[in-house]
């Protein structure tokens, strides 16, 4: 269809933020009841709209037609260079939809809007003076206007004394028990808040008109009665200063944001479209900073609040309401500057507010510990080089470890222990630590000092127990079991191992060595194959140490059989589709498409006839393929090795660990001779290494996973190709 090159238009959209955005130039058309406007360079076509035959299309002065489309659910507008042209498709539109005459045709003699378009597309507005007769004509005005509309008629809103008008004649219907009138001011209110201007909405929320407004918008005609906002406000709601308040403009504010959040979150919760949301979250979010700014210069408030916290007998009531008091203004603080935020910490940090954190975090009352832990979540994902250097000041150092490590173990509340815990990975986190000697220092005194008191409880649960019978002395409130209790303390504990691995290098790799603590973890992982928390946190850890592809972690898992325990619950757990069987098969597929050898030969030499029956999941038998695709490689690498001379020397080779003690041999020698004597004193060989007796080649025998599940065939060993590196 060939454009009409005579109706040229801009297209225009409303974007996410409220303005309007050029879609481009072009020539618009009507054609089979749709709008159709092709780009005048190229003949793209930039426009298509089906005509609807609701009553959505409006003019807007003499060249610009506006209509919200249902079909791609935005606000659309053409804005016509000619107002002939203009009029002509008004026409056509008109006739497609059936109607002689439009009812959102421009008139300029109407008495509601008159004017012509400005430069942005809107049009100048006024509305009729406040009363009786014209409280339904303002209202349809308010609720049926288009995005051009809008602005001015905020500003119509605004002209003096209209506010004022409209909130006597709110009380005038409440006395004379005028209920259309009433629900005729809730529209109007409603619609004057959905206008969004600024000026209006900060008129329209001062302390002198906002509670008379919620006082109209509780006669809600699609409610079957009244509301009672203005006596939950005055009534109901009482404002409690834990610290008495001396700033009035602080005070204002406090009560602006309850009820401007009141007004968003209940008054008119259902009818606030998204740009109506942010402005008052703005206005919100506007307030906290300038309430913060003003509390932080106010050095009189701030000592007298930490002069009731540090109280010794302050009542529990009261400490609860001042340290709720401490947490809502950290809260509030994470919305300063990064300097405004710094010096409002600096600031709680000379009045000792890590004193007050250790002291409170072992406190008896729930409510207390939740709100102290919180404030140190503040403080660490804003400042956390400040709650470092305090605790590199603490004597001994870091002591806040040894308090929060304790409280792990003492804590008689599960969800406490889980903000403890996330609380120790953001102190451990290296990439909040600045420089690398903060970074050095910090986790030495961990790893030297609090490191084996955090994995005590993984060997045993008994530390555990000690710590919560020694905190819940003066506390009955326990919801789960000692034995529940336990076992998430553990769980936790092998999370914060999981981001060691990950995150900490050298340091826990030779912890992890000396203390066996994969070993230890693996021992919590049911034998039945159950999904339980701790095993899950578990196999979390372990697929952390295999997720690094490191040798030393691969080696050390190899010399002490750790992955049989995994593999016995596998088997155990059968063809269950649960987080354990899906949790192995994903590390074993890891295994397998990073193609860590070791781990590779480990799994299928000592596994491979289990493997072999897994005919759910094709992970296992892959794994095998990939086993038998790296022996074809080594052979082809290596051919001399499987007919190497005796009279060559052994080729020499790095011995990395103790688990890695092979000898170098001939093949060429004769069966019955290198039986018959010890590899060293065979012609030729040299002993690179001098092992213990208990680590040469043991006799060849089935693991103990296979003779767990007997079969008549013969060992898995010998089942297997042979490695030709290996004698």
């Amino acid at each position: 269809m060939p454009p009409n090159t005579k109706n040229r238009v801009k297209v225009y959209h409303l974007n996410a933020e409220g303005a309007w955005e050029d879609q481009g130039t072009g020539f618009a058309s009507i054609h089979e009841k749709c709008v159709y406007c092709h780009a005048e360079e190229g003949n793209q076509l930039i426009l298509e709209a089906p005509i609807s035959l609701d009553d959505i299309y409006q003019r807007q002065g003499e060249t610009i037609i506006s209509w919200n489309d249902p079909h791609v659910r935005m606000d659309l507008a053409l804005s016509f260079q000619e107002a002939e042209n203009c009029q002509i498709l008004w026409e056509e539109l008109c006739s497609v939809q059936g109607r002689t005459e439009a009812v959102g045709a421009f008139r300029p003699e109407s008495p509601t809007f008159s004017g012509v378009a400005d430069d942005n597309g809107g049009v100048g507005a006024d509305l009729p003076d406040p009363d009786m007769e014209n409280l339904e004509e303002i209202a349809k005005t308010v609720e049926n206007c288009t995005m051009f509309q809008r602005e001015p008629l905020a500003l119509a809103f605004t002209r003096q004394g209209f506010l004022k008008k409209l909130i006597e004649l709110g009380s005038m219907c409440e006395d004379l028990e005028n209920i259309e009138g009433l629900h005729q001011l809730f529209r109007i209110f409603k619609g004057a808040m959905m206008l969004n201007g600024n000026c209006l909405l900060e008129l329209l929320l001062s302390d002198e008109f906002l509670l008379d407004i919620i006082g109209c918008l509780e006669h809600d005609p699609d409610l079957l009665e009244s509301q009672k906002h203005r006596e939950f406000l005055t009534s109901t709601a009482v404002f409690k200063e834990v610290v008495p308040i001396r700033d009035d403009r602080v005070l204002c504010r406090i009560h602006q944001n309850f009820r401007v959040s009141y007004l968003r979150d209940v008054v008119l919760a259902k009818y606030l479209d998204d740009h109506t949301f942010a402005s008052l979250n703005s206005l919100i979010f506007f307030n906290h900073v300038e309430i913060v700014n003003r509390l932080q210069a106010d050095n009189q408030f701030l000592d007298e609040l930490f002069h009731r916290l540090f109280a010794p007998d302050v009542e529990l009531s009261t400490l609860r309401d001042l340290v709720a008091f401490v947490q809502e203004l950290c809260s509030l603080a994470k919305n300063l500057q990064m300097l405004s935020r710094s010096a409002f910490y600096k600031s709680l940090k000379e009045r000792r507010i890590f004193a007050l954190l250790e002291t409170h975090l072992a406190h008896r009352d729930l409510s207390v510990r939740l709100s102290i832990i919180d404030i140190i979540n503040g403080l660490l994902a804003h400042e956390s080089s400040i709650c470092r250097s305090v605790m590199m000041e603490q004597d001994p150092k870091c002591r806040l470890f040894g308090v929060l490590v304790d409280q792990l173990f003492a804590d008689n509340d599960a969800g406490m222990k889980s903000q403890l815990a996330e609380v120790l990975r953001m102190l451990l986190d290296p990439e909040l630590m600045e420089g690398a000697s903060e970074k050095d220092d910090f986790l030495n005194i961990f790893y030297e000092e609090y490191m084996n008191r955090l994995v005590s409880c993984i060997s045993s649960g008994q530390a555990v127990k000690d710590k919560m019978a020694q905190h819940n002395a003066d506390s009955t409130l326990q919801l789960e079991s000692d034995e529940t209790l336990v076992a998430h303390t553990q769980n936790q504990v092998c999370e914060v191992l999981a981001f060691c691995v990950q995150s900490h290098g050298y340091r826990i790799k030779y912890f992890i060595l000396r203390h066996n603590v994969v070993q230890k973890a693996l021992r919590h992982v049911s034998s039945s194959g159950k999904a339980t928390h701790l095993t899950m946190a578990v196999i979390r850890f372990v697929r952390a140490c295999v997720g690094l592809k490191d040798e030393f972690y691969n080696r050390h898992m190899i010399k002490n059989n750790l992955f049989e325990p995994l593999m016995v619950a596998f088997v155990a757990n059968g063809s269950k589709y649960n987080l354990f069987n899906s949790a192995v098969v994903e590390m074993v597929d890891f295994i397998r498409r990073e193609n860590i050898k070791t781990l590779v030969n480990h799994l299928v030499e000592s596994f491979r006839k289990c493997f072999e029956q897994i005919d759910y999941v094709a992970t296992f038998r892959d794994l095998i393929i990939r086993y038998e695709q790296n022996l074809e490689g080594e052979t082809q690498e290596h051919p001399d090795q499987m007919t190497r001379s005796p009279q060559r020397g052994p080729t020499r080779r790095v011995v990395e660990s103790d688990d890695e003690a092979y000898f170098n041999e001939s093949d060429d020698e004769a069966p019955e001779e290198a039986n018959g004597r010890d590899v060293d004193d065979r012609p030729g060989m040299v002993q690179l290494v001098n092992y213990d007796d208990d680590t040469g080649s043991p006799p060849e025998k089935k693991p103990l996973f296979l003779q767990r599940f007997s079969c008549s065939s013969p060992p898995l060993a010998r089942a297997s190709p042979r490695h030709p590196c290996r004698p």
